[in-house]
């Protein structure tokens, strides 16, 4: 089995990703003179509440903007699957998934990751009234192809800036998983995952939840294969 080295050195490319600090985003062209209205998570919500945004898109709040999730292709619908049946397996009873479903990640970001695993009872948010926060995520997962730019670069910065303790990155391109963990922002305001390990298709990734390893999924269980040339 190969082995992976924690935190490896980064390329060129990889640094100027990690390191560049979250900006405001610029203002879009073509709008009359003034500057865009951004939403709040909580106009977000009483949007949502109210039937303004139609229940059946899948719309998410990003960064103050409104969003629409892509419709997926065939390799990304099956890696969201696979990650439900090879994390189901070893899941602990007081964790549960909420998969494209809205987190409160800060006041202007409210965003509908494929899949992300939260503490207790889905019965617990409707109890108390508000989706996962913060606080109660153990982990997030993108899977990544058309959309693996953004997801390596501001929704990385973004979910490091927010604290948000493990994220995982499907990476369908390159066929293997990354995993970012232990978020920091420097004394320059620079947000980060200081903890970088890419899983090859070959090795196991481990499964953690509040610092504690829950279990290996071997990265393979993972991929989707490879479609059949024509």
């Amino acid at each position: 089995m190969a082995t992976v080295s924690v935190n490896p050195p980064a390329t060129r490319l990889e640094t100027a990703i990690l390191e560049t600090s979250a900006v405001p985003p610029e203002p879009l062209s073509g709008l009359p003179e003034g500057v865009p209205y951004r939403l709040s998570a909580d106009d977000y919500f009483r949007m949502v509440d109210a039937d303004i945004i139609p229940p059946e898109r899948r719309v998410g709040l990003w960064e103050g903007y409104l969003y629409e999730k892509m419709g997926k292709n065939l390799p990304h619908a099956v890696g969201q699957n696979l990650l439900i049946s090879a994390l189901m397996r070893s899941l602990p009873v007081d964790w549960c998934f909420w998969s494209e479903s809205p987190i409160l990640v800060n006041q202007l970001s409210a965003p509908l990751p494929d899949l992300t695993i939260v503490r207790g009872n889905p019965k617990r948010y409707s109890k108390r009234g508000s989706v996962p926060t913060v606080d109660d995520i153990g982990l997030v997962i993108e899977v990544a192809d058309t959309s693996l730019r953004k997801n390596l670069t501001t929704t990385l910065q973004v979910y490091a800036r927010a604290g948000l303790p493990v994220y995982w990155v499907v990476n369908l391109v390159a066929r293997r998983v990354e995993v970012y963990s232990s978020p920091q922002v420097d004394e320059s305001g620079v947000a980060r995952y200081t903890s970088i390990v890419m899983f090859e298709i070959d090795q196991d990734v481990p499964f953690v939840l509040d610092g504690c390893e829950i279990a290996r999924v071997p990265a393979i269980d993972l991929i989707p294969e490879e479609a059949a040339s024509k």
